[in-house]
């Protein structure tokens, strides 16, 4: 039995569950990166990763599909992503990135345009006498075509919609790679959103299931660790005797030749001091006749 191995005998295999719920910002990916680095990879069976969200920064989504794609081909550890209510925009992204996906009936997934959200406040700041300047030494620097306090012009508009799809057709050419042949929609089609039977019609998803249901049936002595990560983690009696029935008479094995050995020990060490004090007295009483 090698080195990476003898966790997993002593505690059992793991299978670390990472959620992601919500608006996905750097933050999300800063807690998914370092909670990947904690996993114990010589325990691990296998990665699930729950998803119930609509997506957020497209940068950030992509990050953190490539960290889980990354782990899954470093440590040769299988991927499996699961929906729950939604996993739409770079949440479905994500959930692409699974050897796996699973949905319930009601999620709603898809959608995996790259959506540009915009609030134009130049009407306001007009009816107010507010006015917003920027000074640049180039007037076609970006910071007017993001700019919320200026009314975009066609130009602008035409720019941001360029930008936009390049994004969307990078995602979308990526999600096609990792689906391959079960996808059966295109590009288009790829951008609509889908309940859960409707997702594995489309290829867009393979089961339906639960991340609890699932992983019980692949891995049933696995612990799921949903949080910590940490390489201890409990293991129930039943988990404890199938992995250590068959080990112990080796321990009992162990354990007698441990025993025996300091026994034999313990008695060359009297003997030794017994000798010792008997030479000392010995020696005492000859310095007593002289």
């Amino acid at each position: 039995m090698g080195f990476p191995s003898i966790s997993k005998f002593l505690f059992g295999p793991l299978v670390p569950v990472l959620r992601i719920e919500g608006i996905i910002t750097p933050n999300t990916t800063n807690s998914i990166g370092n909670k990947l680095r904690k996993i114990n990879t010589s325990r691990t069976e296998g990665l699930a990763v729950v998803l119930d969200s609509r997506g957020g920064s497209t940068g950030q989504c992509q990050t953190i599909r490539n960290q889980l794609l990354q782990f899954s081909k470093d440590n040769n550890i299988p991927l499996y992503c699961f929906a729950e209510n939604f996993a739409t925009h770079g949440a479905y992204y994500i959930l692409s990135a699974g050897n796996t996906i699973y949905v319930n009936p009601t999620s709603i997934v898809g959608n995996a345009s790259e959506p540009q959200a915009d609030i134009d406040f130049s009407q306001f700041l007009l009816k107010n006498q507010i006015e917003s300047r920027i000074i640049a030494s180039n007037p076609l620097v970006n910071e007017y075509r993001f700019n919320w306090a200026i009314k975009d012009s066609e130009k602008d508009k035409k720019f941001i919609q360029e930008i936009t799809d390049r994004i969307s057709k990078l995602i979308l050419g990526d999600i096609q790679v990792s689906r391959g042949k079960n996808l059966k929609v295109n590009e288009e089609l790829l951008t609509k959103e889908y309940t859960g039977k409707q997702a594995i019609n489309n290829g867009l998803a393979d089961q339906f299931g639960t991340y609890e249901a699932i992983l019980a049936e692949k891995f049933p002595l696995a612990k799921l660790d949903h949080t910590s990560l940490t390489q201890f983690s409990f293991i129930s009696s039943y988990q404890w005797n199938s992995r250590f029935g068959k080990a112990i008479p080796l321990f009992l094995l162990l354990s007698l030749f441990s025993l025996k050995v300091f026994i034999k020990y313990t008695l060359i060490i009297q003997s030794y001091l017994l000798v010792s004090s008997q030479e000392e007295g010995q020696e005492k009483e000859k310095k007593v006749q002289h």
